[in-house]
C-alpha cells in the first residue's frame, strides 16, 4: 500500500513537473490578442476540451477520510482517464501541501461539484485546458483568463438589446470588468455572438445565468400565449355610421334598422364564421368572436390570436390611403387587418 501510493505521488509529481516545464509554472503563459479583459500579470489560457467538460458533468462518488489529496487526485485522473495535475508551485507559494488531509463523503454529484466540495475548504479551485485539468490556488486562477463565445442571438430575437445583456452580466456575477471597474474582464456582443474573456469560474457563472435567462424568457412566452386577450381586426368599416358614429351590426336589436350590408360587413361576417372551424377549434368553448360593422372582435389566447394573424396574413392588401367615405369623405388609412377580398377567403 505504501509503495502504491508512494508511485501515484511519484506521478502527480512528474506530471506537475512536466505541466512547469511545458507552460512556465504560473498560468499557461501567452498575451490576449486584444488587448483587453486581462489584469496586470494575468494569463491566458485556451477553453477545455468537449472531452474534458464532459467530464466535468459526468457523476462521480467520493469517500475518502484523512487521505493526501494526491491521492485523490490520482483517483479522479484514473477513474475519469484524464491529466488532473496538482500546480504545486502555487500551492507552495501559499503555504498549501500536496499531502493536506482531505475528509470528503459524497453520493454521486457531478465532478465539478465535487471538486468544489474538495478543493474549496482548502482555498484551491481548477482550472482546465484543452483535457487537463489543473489544480491550483484561487489567486493562480483570478490571473487566468479565457475567451469564450457565446450565442446569444436567441436572446437578442427575444427584445433584448445588447447592451441590457452585457448589463445583466456586469451586474450578475459580482467580479471586476473592465468597463465598469477599469480592470477585469471583458464584454462584447458582435453578430449575435456574446464575447467575453474572463475566468474560468466567472465563465461558469455566465453559462448558469444564460442558461436561466433563457428559462425565464421561455416562460414569460409561454405565459403570454396562454393569457385571454381582446383583439380587434379591422376589414372595410362600414361607409354608413349610426348618429352614435358607430355602425350597427347586422341583427340590430328590435326599433333599429340594419344597415346594408356592404363588403367589409360581409367579409366580417363569413370570417367569424370560419376562423373557428380552421384554427383550434377546441379553443372556442371560453373564447369569443363577434362580426361588428367591417370588423371582428375575438377574445383569445395569445397563440391563437398569432395563427388568426398568419391566416388573414396573404389576404393583406397594402396599407395606402383610400378615399373611406363617411362624414365629409376625405383620406383615410385602412383598419388594423387591412382590407381583405371576400372571394378569396378559405371556404
Amino acid at each position: 500500500m505504501v509503495a502504491q501510493t508512494l508511485r501515484m505521488f511519484c506521478c502527480v509529481t512528474l506530471m506537475t513537473s512536466m505541466a512547469f516545464a511545458q507552460y512556465g509554472g504560473l498560468g499557461y503563459g501567452g498575451g490576449n490578442s486584444s488587448g483587453q479583459g486581462v489584469n496586470a500579470g494575468g494569463t491566458n489560457v485556451k477553453s477545455p476540451s468537449d472531452k474534458l467538460t464532459t467530464a466535468l458533468e459526468t457523476t462521480v462518488k467520493l469517500d475518502f477520510n484523512g487521505n493526501p489529496l494526491v491521492e485523490i487526485v490520482i483517483f479522479l485522473s484514473e477513474i475519469h482517464k484524464l491529466p488532473v495535475i496538482i500546480d504545486a508551485l502555487a500551492l507552495s507559494e501559499e503555504d498549501i501541501s500536496p499531502d493536506e488531509e482531505v475528509t470528503i463523503t459524497n453520493e454521486d454529484i457531478p465532478l465539478h461539484q465535487a471538486l468544489d466540495l474538495l478543493l474549496n475548504p482548502l482555498k484551491l479551485t481548477y482550472i482546465g485546458e484543452g483535457d487537463v485539468l489543473k489544480i491550483t490556488t484561487q489567486s493562480v486562477a483570478d490571473e487566468t483568463f479565457e475567451l469564450r463565445n457565446y450565442d446569444v442571438s436567441d436572446i437578442l430575437n427575444g427584445q433584448t438589446d445588447e447592451s441590457s445583456l452585457i448589463s445583466m452580466i456586469h451586474a450578475t456575477t459580482h467580479v471586476e470588468w473592465m468597463d465598469t471597474a477599469g480592470n477585469g474582464g471583458h464584454a462584447e456582443v458582435l453578430n449575435g455572438l456574446l464575447i467575453i474573456s474572463h475566468t474560468q469560474q466567472t465563465h461558469r457563472k455566465i453559462s448558469d445565468i444564460l442558461a436561466l435567462y433563457r428559462k425565464s424568457q421561455a416562460e414569460q412566452l409561454a405565459d403570454a400565449s396562454t393569457r385571454t386577450s381582446v383583439v380587434t381586426y379591422g376589414v372595410i368599416q362600414n361607409h354608413q355610421p349610426t348618429t352614435s358614429g358607430m355602425a350597427i351590426a347586422p341583427g340590430a336589436g328590435s326599433g333599429e334598422s340594419a344597415l346594408p350590408k356592404d363588403e367589409g360587413v360581409e367579409l366580417a361576417e363569413k370570417l367569424a364564421e370560419i376562423i373557428p372551424t380552421l384554427i383550434a377549434p377546441d379553443s372556442w368553448e371560453t373564447a369569443e368572436i363577434h362580426a361588428v360593422g367591417g370588423a371582428i372582435i375575438i377574445k383569445q389566447t395569445g397563440d391563437v390570436h398569432f395563427q388568426i394573424k398568419q391566416m388573414l396574413n396573404p389576404y393583406m392588401q397594402p396599407r395606402v390611403a383610400m378615399n373611406m367615405g363617411g362624414y365629409g369623405g376625405g383620406m383615410a388609412q385602412p383598419p388594423m387587418g387591412g382590407f381583405y377580398n371576400v372571394n378569396d377567403l378559405p371556404n
